[in-house]
């Protein structure tokens, strides 16, 4: 933990002028409301910053993943193909993000990173300066204590604000974060007393969120059917989560022109189609089967892999789902059996 004379303090009210300043400089991406719900969007002339909510409705991950994108073009001529990337180096900051979702970015980072590197996803990513918002009052379906992700964070962000009333307290965690604040007149040293606040703060966040001990947990696979007999087949689980990264690739071409693009998409694992193979064959052809993969690969295969699970507790899959599946019910039984 830092010590607070290393920290900083920003007033509320001079958080959207930090931003503008900001949006000189840089794509400024922060939470607003849209017909009452919170996203993440770049700021633009008129759009209202709101810093009084949970989390978004949809994870940051589609401003380092998007949904849809094109990641390269080709064209042939006389018997040649020219290839060209579509690489990000738009300098961004990345405003507002919760802890949850920082450790979710962690987490694409090691899969991006690891073996063939994802150059569009980094491009992203290296390219993003993450002002990250601790949370001080869980919602009713975050979990992140479990995972150790939230409600607090001191690695994975460049700059960490924690609500202590009129004030946001500041702490800096990368050299970049240090240069941002000590070149912005909108900030001003904190006190002991300031990070007294935010310690206090941050342990009622904790009070009011669920507590397992993982050290004992396995995966009770008579639950996650019984369970996934429910599962609608929307996919809003995958789509919605943080730490899904699964996707698909097309080749479009124009066959007069013989110019093309190659487009990724994101998929789910629990699409019936997504380990079908060729003559029709499909190992997981049943809802049980990827049903029961999605979950292992949270709650098993990512530790094992990677050290760590590939759940981060934000609660979105639980607040989506039609058939009202609780990942957090299958960590209880988890930790029951």
């Amino acid at each position: 933990m830092l010590c607070w004379r290393r920290m900083k303090k920003i007033r509320e009210d001079d958080v959207i002028k930090l931003l503008n300043e900001l949006r000189k400089k840089y794509e400024v991406i922060a939470p607003v409301k849209l017909d009452g719900r919170v996203y993440f969007k770049t700021l633009g002339e008129g759009d209202v910053l709101t810093l009084d909510y949970v989390n978004s409705v949809v994870s940051p991950k589609d401003f380092f993943l998007p949904q849809k994108e094109r990641i390269l073009e080709f064209s042939e001529s006389g018997g040649e193909v020219t290839v060209e990337d579509e690489l990000s180096s738009k300098k961004r900051v990345f405003f507002g993000i919760r802890p949850c979702d920082v450790n979710a970015l962690l987490i694409l980072d090691s899969v991006a990173r690891e073996g063939f590197e994802d150059p569009y996803y980094l491009g992203r990513r290296d390219n993003t300066l993450l002002i990250s918002l601790e949370c001080v009052e869980p919602g009713d379906d975050c979990f992140c204590s479990v995972f150790n992700t939230g409600p607090s964070l001191d690695e994975g962000a460049d700059l960490v604000f924690t609500d202590i009333g009129d004030f946001y307290l500041v702490k800096s965690l990368t050299d970049e974060g240090e240069r941002l604040v000590s070149g912005s007149e909108f900030f001003r040293k904190a006190t002991g007393g300031d990070e007294e606040t935010a310690g206090k703060k941050r342990k009622e966040c904790v009070k009011g969120m669920e507590s397992l001990d993982l050290r004992n947990f396995s995966v009770d696979e008579e639950v996650v059917k019984e369970k996934a007999k429910r599962c609608l087949y929307c996919y809003s689980c995958t789509f919605i989560c943080p730490t899904c990264y699964c996707f698909d690739v097309v080749d479009r071409m124009d066959l007069y022109s013989r110019n093309g693009e190659r487009m990724r998409f994101w998929d789910s694992c629990m699409n019936p189609s997504f380990t079908e193979m060729a003559g029709n064959f499909n190992p997981r052809d049943g809802m049980v089967g990827r049903f029961m993969n999605r979950i292992n690969h949270k709650l098993r295969y990512m530790r094992d892999r990677y050290g760590v699970y590939g759940c981060v507790g934000c609660g979105r899959c639980i607040r989506n789902c039609p058939a009202g599946i609780s990942m957090l019910e299958i960590l209880r039984e988890g930790v029951r059996k």
